[in-house]
């Protein structure tokens, strides 16, 4: 058996140059009215200087979704393919590391039975290296392939370079099953999907198809979907008539693979990707079908990412373009599913198919010779996202204290305000209110505790239960109380008094690992990889700037913000800052730049008590800092409210200290 890239592109483009040209026209004159047309709501958008051929971005109304979310290295999409050109400039900072594997020490660190896989596998030549290969034969569709479905999931976004994938950060593994030329055995697809599965992949990208089967394929896709994965596939291409005749076939009685594995009681495995042209009609190469096919999105005359490598003369550009095929609007759906997972990490496989599929456009009306035998339609980002901001991600707990008045307790609620569990941080008589954080190490959760103003300085590590696992004394905090946050799996205390400007790093052992003078005053401070160089930084946030200092102490860069700015939280995309007491109460949205995005109000706008907040993925949890109710409330990254009630005692006007806990 031998699967193939399937896509005919250049045959394709030459037979329909003259209508790629008109394209074009309807492009540019579809932006020039784009720009002169009065927009109440902005999207956000990437400035990504190429990404005016990009046609298929407004298609799918991408934008609604980056509102939400541009993505998160933290998840992982595995692209089976011909390979990815991984130092690309345009790719390079998406593409997946293997931390648990030591480069060029030729040992298997991590025991996954291969050796220095940083990036991903080559299954063909049995090596760690994940590029595309110049193999004799090879051709142009084939040694690009991979680099191109690489591109349209997750070139690097907003980053003033090339063009935007769907994904600004995520992380792409390379597994090579196809060679230079586009084909490649089932055995090594197999052992690519079992890769996939063995090292994290939350999405696997298949833009391959084969005429045949075999039990070991199916039950590989079996193994990936019960592990939870993703399974995004292209229906197949067939060669397009020399008269523009269509020659797709029907998937229900001529099947392709791996697109046709679904579950043997009906349980669908893949999502199934055919292409539309910008008419939203079928292109002429797509198959299609009443089983197999799920799902459209564009596929037509595509503009991405090339491999670079100036020795070869054909390889001297980094972007090129234009091509054809269900291999584009495979990664168009793969890079949706990586949006979603993103932005609601605790999604199941089936339900990101049930949001895809339940809002697709239909487009029966414009295929009237294929009434349903396309799937549910058309791939539409902005209703996807519409219902997926009403979901409220499972894994997510609240964690609760009072900031004075009230004995020490530690509470943690579910979203619907019902007490998970409580226990005392310190001794019930102590009534100056507790800080916290939460410090993830060797994947358990230490809830860390600190006593406010009037305590002995004193910092507790406790389980997740309440369990004490440690304590110490910090005497310069004493009295004055004491902040904390995280800084990967330390912490950082600082004083509440914001005159006092050192800050001190801890390890959870109570190890004093650094101290240093901080340019004050210190309103809040939180640990965040700000420049995206995968180190956390300290961010401190003072008198209208937020100033990151490495973890020696010493100023990296500044970054200026609203002089409102009292509190202070950083994703991996946004900087996010709740006001200070006797401002109104706002909800202010910067890039990791510090471009404002967007901002709304916490409270009613009378409220200046100021606020208390604490972000996770694209969560923001905000509570009063003083006076007011312990009124705790749960916003998206929009300000759309996905939660709300109060916490201890209603009469606790004292403020209340929030953050998430899973």
């Amino acid at each position: 058996m031998v699967f193939y890239i399937n896509d005919n592109l250049q045959s394709f483009w030459y037979n329909l140059f003259m209508l790629k040209i008109k394209l074009r026209q309807i492009i540019s004159i579809w932006l020039v009215i784009f720009f002169i047309t009065p927009n109440i709501l902005i999207a956000r958008t990437a400035d990504d200087p190429l990404n005016g051929e990009l046609y298929y971005l407004n298609e799918i109304k991408v934008e609604s979704a980056w509102d939400y979310t541009t993505g998160s290295r933290n998840v992982v999409v595995a692209i089976i393919d011909t390979g990815i050109d991984i130092d690309h400039p345009d790719i390079y900072e998406n593409i997946w590391k293997n931390n648990n594997e030591i480069i060029g020490d030729n040992v298997d660190n991590d025991n996954n039975g291969y050796i220095d896989d940083i990036n991903g596998w080559d299954f063909i030549r049995n090596e760690a290296d994940p590029n595309p290969k110049f193999d004799a034969g090879y051709s142009e569709l084939g040694i690009d392939h991979g680099t191109i479905v690489a591109g349209i999931i997750g070139a690097t976004g907003n980053n003033g370079y090339g063009v935007t994938g769907i994904n600004w950060h995520v992380s792409i593994m390379s597994l090579i099953a196809l060679d230079g030329y586009g084909n490649g055995s089932m055995v090594d697809v197999v052992d690519a999907i079992d890769y996939a599965i063995k090292n994290g992949a939350d999405v696997i990208n298949m833009s391959l198809v084969g005429a045949a089967s075999d039990a070991e394929l199916a039950a590989a896709i079996t193994r990936a979907y019960d592990a939870g994965i993703i399974i995004v596939a292209a229906v197949g291409n067939e060669q397009v008539g020399e008269g523009g005749q269509d020659k797709s076939v029907d998937l229900g009685t001529s099947p392709r693979y791996p697109v046709c594995l679904d579950g043997a009681i009906g349980t669908n495995y893949i999502l199934g990707v055919g292409s539309i042209d910008i008419n939203n009609r079928k292109s002429l190469f797509s198959n299609y079908g009443h089983n197999c096919i799920d799902i459209n999105a564009p596929g037509e005359y595509f503009y991405g990412l090339n491999i670079y490598q100036p020795i070869f003369s054909d390889y001297r550009e980094k972007f090129n373009g234009f091509w054809s095929g269900t291999s584009l609007s495979t990664p168009l759906i793969a890079g949706t599913a990586a949006l979603l997972k993103a932005y609601r990490p605790s999604l199941t496989n089936q339900e990101v198919y049930n949001l895809i599929l339940d809002n697709a456009d239909n487009i029966d009306s414009y295929n009237p010779a294929y009434t349903n035998k396309l799937g549910k339609g058309k791939l539409n980002l902005a209703k996807i996202f519409n219902q997926a901001k009403d979901i409220v991600d499972r894994q997510t707990g609240v964690i609760v204290t009072s900031q004075g008045g009230f004995a020490p307790y530690v509470y943690v609620y579910n979203e619907s305000g019902e007490i998970i569990n409580q226990f005392l941080a310190f001794n019930e008589d102590y009534l100056g209110g507790v800080n916290l954080t939460i410090v993830n190490d060797n994947n358990e959760q230490n809830i860390v505790v600190a006593q406010s103003k009037g305590g002995e300085g004193l910092i507790k590590v406790l389980d997740s239960q309440g369990n004490l696992k440690t304590e110490w004394t910090i005497d310069n905090f004493r009295n004055a109380g004491i902040k904390l946050t995280t800084l990967n799996n330390r912490i950082i205390a600082w004083s509440e008094d914001a005159k006092i400007n050192f800050i001190e790093i801890y390890t959870l052992g109570g190890e004093l690992l650094n101290k240093f003078n901080a340019n004050g005053p210190i309103y809040d401070v939180t640990g965040a990889d700000t420049d995206n160089d995968g180190a956390d930084e300290i961010n401190v946030l003072t008198m209208g700037r937020v100033i990151i200092y490495n973890q020696m102490g010493t100023i990296d860069y500044f970054i200026d913000l609203k002089s409102t700015a009292g509190s202070l939280a950083i994703t991996e995309t946004n900087i996010i800052t709740g006001s200070h007491v006797g401002q109104k109460p706002e909800i202010n949205i910067y890039d990791l730049d510090g471009k404002f995005i967007r901002s709304f109000n916490a409270y009613a706008e009378g409220f200046k008590g100021g606020i208390n907040i604490s972000s996770q993925d694209n969560n923001i949890l905000v509570g009063p800092k003083y006076s007011g109710g312990p009124h705790l409330r749960s916003f998206d990254i929009l300000g759309n409210l996905q939660f709300e009630f109060f916490t201890l005692d209603q009469k606790n006007n004292g403020g209340i200290n929030v953050g998430y806990i899973n």
